[in-house]
Formats: C-alpha cells, structure tokens, sequence
C-alpha cells in the first residue's frame, strides 16, 4: 500500500531501538503513542485509501464494520447488487432484509491506511519524531518519579521539539474538524488490531 509514502509500526520500533537500546517499549505502547503523535502533533498526509470489494463476515445477520472506515460508499453481494442495511454504532445489521450468513455482502469505502492486519500505518519520514514522542512518554514517567534529572529529560523534549518541526514542514495541515474526525478513526483502530481482515487494496 503506497510504501513509498507509509511505514508500519515495526520502523518505528526499530528506531526507537536504535536510539536507546535500553529501552523496552511494547508494541501496543508505541502503537497508541505513535498513532496520537501523527494525528495531533504532526498531521496527516491529506488524502484517504480506497478500499474496494472489502468482503463482511456475516453472523446472525449482523457484520462488524471495519476499523478504518471514513466514508462508507457502496454495500452490494456477489451479484454486485446493493444490499439494504442498518449501522448502528460499529456494526452493520441486515436482520430485516433476508441476509443469511452464508451471503458473500462486501463493501467500498475510504479509510486511513492501515496494514492488511488492521494496524495503523505512519508517514515515511516522521519515523524519528514519532520514536521521539514515544521516548518522551516513556522517560516522562521517569522524571516525575525522580529517576531521571531535568537536563537530561530536557534533552529528550528538545530532541522531540526539532524532530517535529522537521516533520512538519514537509506537511500539508489538514483542518482541526477534519483531525478530530480522524482521531476518533484512530482510536478505533489502535485497540482492535486485526478486527477485520481487510483485502483488495487499490
């Protein structure tokens, strides 16, 4: 998926390895603090994935939606015909329009990048910001415990600071409405890794 353009979670664990090899991060730790960094701190790239022929798993006549979706723009069956339904909060119901759960119903919709895992993916060239505001939760902690001195936590916050401005002065800002719409898609997609497999990117 334009790898030219997106990274996934494991670039930015690798460099927070290479920067400070003492420090023991978890996946899912990097994982929120990277997926908030990019959406808050640094921006996103101004533009959505399309992602087409993306097949439901039906049960009991309910399917749950995938983690990514921005815009919902077509549900159909096998016949490419369109299938009513009812959204209610992440889950598409078709309990009143005679859909068995052996009905192949896909979908076509924009949604931010993720890998075919559902994992948030990141903009190539805000690797070492994002290992930064990672390092700085993470050495925050130890500052306010008293583990690490000011100067040497300072060090870390101005690492951050330059790496953030570098990142973003190859950025196109996106409006703050249409940041918090991706925040809340994000925060969807964080906690809910492989919640629906997503295939036939395009």
């Amino acid at each position: 998926m334009k790898n030219n353009i997106y990274v996934g979670i494991e670039t930015i664990a690798s460099k927070i390895s290479s920067l400070y090899k003492s420090v023991e991060l978890t996946k899912s730790q990097i994982l929120e603090w990277a997926a908030y960094a990019q959406m808050t701190e640094l921006g996103v790239a101004n533009e959505f994935f399309y992602f087409k022929d993306v097949k439901l798993i039906i049960e009991n006549s309910m399917a749950k939606m995938p983690c990514n979706v921005f815009r919902l723009l077509d549900v159909f069956d096998s016949n490419l015909e369109r299938v009513q339904f009812r959204i209610d909060g992440d889950k598409f119901y078709f309990d009143s329009y005679d859909v068995s759960d052996t009905d192949d119903i896909y979908i076509n919709y924009y949604g931010l990048p993720v890998t075919e895992e559902g994992k948030p993916m990141f903009i190539r060239g805000h690797e070492i910001a994002l290992a930064y505001y990672c390092l700085r939760n993470h050495f925050e902690e130890e500052y306010v415990l008293g583990k690490m001195d000011a100067n040497r936590f300072g060090y870390i916050q101005q690492r951050y600071d330059d790496e953030v401005e570098k990142a973003k002065s190859s950025m196109k800002m996106l409006t703050r409405g249409k940041i918090e719409e991706m925040i809340q898609i994000i925060g969807n997609v964080a906690p809910k890794l492989g919640y629906v497999p997503i295939y036939n990117l395009e």
